[in-house]
Formats: C-alpha cells, sequence, structure tokens
C-alpha cells in the first residue's frame, strides 16, 4: 500500500552520501528503508542525523553488525532492522567462525550465508553446473536441512517460510523489539 517516492544508489566504497541524502530528505518521505554494509550504514546514518532526517528508518540484516552500534552509540537510536531467526547454532560453528575471523562476534546472516554455500554445493554434486537444472533444483529445494534453519523454497527461489525478529538501535546497542 505505500509508494517509493525517491530511490538513491551509492557505491558500497562511498564515504559520502549527502547528495543522495538530500534528495531523499527533501523527497519528504514518511519512512527511510536504507540498505548497506557495515560502513556505508555507519556512514549514512551519521550523515542522516547530521541532515535533520527525522522519519523512520529501516535496514536489512546486514545491520546485524555490532560495530554499527557501537560506534555510532545514540546516533542511530530508534533505526530499525529485520533478520530470520535462527536454529541454536552448534558450538563446533560458532567456534569455527569466531576463530576465522579473530573472535569477531557473529552476524545473523553468518548460518544463513554458509548454509546457502552448502545447499548449493549440494545441488551442483546432484545436478551439474547447468544453470537451468541448478535454478529448478533450488526451485523445489524442500526440507534441506541447514545450521541456521530447515530450508524449503518456492518457485521464485524464496524461502516458504521464514521468521523474523526486529531489532532496534538504543544507546550503542541493538534490542529486539516485542
Amino acid at each position: 500500500g505505500g509508494e517509493v517516492i525517491s530511490e538513491e544508489v551509492f557505491e558500497s566504497e562511498s564515504r559520502d552520501l549527502r547528495q543522495q541524502l538530500v534528495k531523499i530528505r527533501d523527497a519528504k518521505p514518511d519512512v527511510v528503508y536504507f540498505v548497506g554494509y557495515s560502513d556505508a550504514t555507519i556512514i549514512g546514518l551519521k550523515q542522516m542525523k547530521e541532515l535533520g532526517i527525522s522519519v523512520p528508518i529501516f535496514g536489512a540484516d546486514t545491520w546485524d553488525d555490532p560495530r554499527i552500534a557501537s560506534e555510532l552509540k545514540h546516533l542511530a537510536n530508534g533505526a530499525q532492522y529485520a533478520i530470520l531467526v535462527n536454529q541454536k547454532l552448534p558450538e563446533t560453528f560458532v567456534s569455527e567462525m569466531k576463530k576465522r575471523t579473530g573472535g569477531k562476534e557473529l552476524v545473523a546472516s553468518s548460518a544463513r550465508a554458509y548454509d546457502s554455500a552448502m545447499a548449493v554445493a549440494e545441488l551442483i554434486q546432484e545436478v551439474g553446473i547447468d544453470s537451468k537444472r541448478l535454478q529448478t533444483a533450488l526451485a523445489t529445494l524442500e526440507n534441506y536441512k541447514g545450521i541456521g534453519d530447515i530450508y524449503t523454497m518456492d518457485l521464485k527461489g524464496d524461502m516458504n517460510r521464514a521468521q523474523y525478529v526486529i531489532k532496534r538501535f538504543e544507546n550503542g546497542k541493538t534490542v529486539e523489539v516485542k
């Protein structure tokens, strides 16, 4: 039921988003949906505050990086994002990922990225690398048991069921929205 009144793009390595943000601000949106990886999100949220953008701001699962909250502190207050709920992750996965990332906290998408790579690798073993056959196999994937979830896909390649949790930034932390 909503209407997109402004759509702006930026290079992920951009350090100044003011030109795009001014256009968004001047369009007078009711909300801003801003998707970026950690560095761009930190820059974008800071610059939105500088430019006086005070409407609700929503993001994506890439915002579940603890560095965003810790670096922005109160500047991110109120911004929200959705992430898929993971199953309880195996301790072996968590410890191996922390070892490979130098002890950094895992982001919510870590398990799903791993599951996606493993599912595609298994399907390639079954159907080969023909893109049409692989696309069909992905669209008919059913009850694939990953470490983050059990996956069944629809014909568009989307999960046919998913549970999300909404998180909000509050004073250098993220909290679940109940």
